[in-house]
């Protein structure tokens, strides 16, 4: 146990924990809390709200609210910088020295103030905040959206450089890692694998009755929706098994979609228990990105809760010795066999044995011990 004490500015309310960037941050002050460190959270709120579960977890909770306004994007700061700068946040985190750990590039403001020039930083990164950008402008068919994301990736691109003030970098994924210490050799820069929700491997080697396929995601998300497409478009759906797409607050279009293909159930917004069960008891899980940066915590998840993964090349970016925990499948249509051989084979005892192996790197309290060592620098 320590006595430490860590500021944490999270880019979004961390809790519900129910999408990948909040699930680490949520996570990881939940694992601080196991360890005895005192955590002072301070969150950016735009239409989460105040979280009553979050002050079980941290010391203080600080919420303060995202500036939004059209006027934020008439700045070379990044929007998604630009619009978490407060003034209220910086003078609160000048009453003490107490570390600071800035949750995404998102809540770097902090460092264009000088007067946290001596501060103990630390740069928590999530993506190659420009590339991802990049990939969300290609996938964009709205283009006012279309352009905004790629006028936000040379802003972006142009910032990046702020990031050496940080004291600091904790990096998700072993291939940002090796981007940011080429871009920042004198900087201390550190693998740091995403937190969790499974301090334990959750993974049952029991036959379901009624196996299913499942592909889940936020259902919200433009890079989800077109995984979605590119597997439909490839007639995965199409195959003679039972499959669930699950996940939160899909479009009317994609709800009608989804209802037009007979084997396929859609579960709308389930809570996060549900999403477990489903995780917990699908026979196969389909995993399909287009973005080959950060670390996909999905992926993670259902390493710690599922059974069979089949999943395209950009999800394994960064993980390592991973792959050989899944089936990969070079193209949308290489799924079809893939799930059709999978479907025909048990989760067995060798498979978890495999699992335990290679998951050590994410075992969430090694990682805990790390970021407290790290902290207490």
């Amino acid at each position: 146990m320590t006595n430490t004490t860590v500021h944490i500015i999270s880019f979004d309310v961390p809790y519900p924990a129910n999408y990948g960037g909040v699930i680490d941050v949520y996570h990881k002050i939940r694992c601080l809390k196991n360890q005895g460190v005192h955590v002072i959270l301070h969150c950016f709120e735009y239409g989460r709200g105040e979280q009553e579960n979050l002050k079980e977890l941290a010391l203080e909770v600080h919420y303060y609210k995202r500036s939004t306004s059209i006027f934020q994007q008439f700045s070379k700061i990044p929007y998604i910088v630009k619009s978490r700068i407060s003034q209220e946040l910086n003078e609160r985190l000048l009453q003490d020295n107490f570390p600071i750990l800035m949750e995404g590039l998102h809540t770097t403001g902090i460092l264009l103030d000088k007067r946290f020039a001596e501060r103990h930083t630390i740069f928590r990164e999530s993506n190659i905040e420009h590339d991802y950008y990049r990939g969300l402008a290609k996938a964009e068919r709205n283009w006012i959206k279309k352009c905004f994301f790629l006028l936000e990736a040379r802003k972006l691109t142009s910032y990046e450089k702020h990031l050496s003030k940080a004291q600091h970098m904790l990096i998700v994924s072993q291939e940002d890692t090796s981007y940011f210490e080429k871009q920042f050799p004198t900087n201390k820069v550190s693998y740091l694998p995403s937190f969790h929700a499974n301090d334990t491997l959750n993974v049952s080697t029991a036959s379901d009755k009624d196996p299913y396929i499942l592909f889940h995601g936020n259902l919200s998300v433009q890079e989800n929706v077109l995984a979605y497409y590119s597997l439909a478009e490839a007639g995965v759906f199409e195959l003679p098994f039972p499959f669930i797409v699950a996940g939160l607050n899909p479009s009317e279009a994609l709800i009608k979609d989804i209802s037009s293909k007979p084997n396929v159930q859609l579960v709308n917004s389930p809570d996060e228990d549900a999403m477990t069960e489903l995780i917990q008891h699908a026979h196969i899980h389909l995993l399909f990105t287009n973005q080959p940066t950060g670390l996909k915590l999905k992926l993670i998840n259902v390493l710690y809760a599922g059974k069979f993964i089949v999943c395209n090349p950009h999800m394994l970016a960064g993980t390592g010795e991973l792959k050989q925990l899944v089936s990969v499948a070079q193209t949308p249509s290489d799924f079809k066999q893939l799930i059709e051989d999978l479907m025909q084979k048990s989760f067995n005892e060798d498979e978890l044995i495999k699992r335990k192996e290679c998951l050590s790197p994410f075992d969430n309290e090694q990682k805990t011990l790390q970021l407290i060592s790290i902290i207490n620098t």
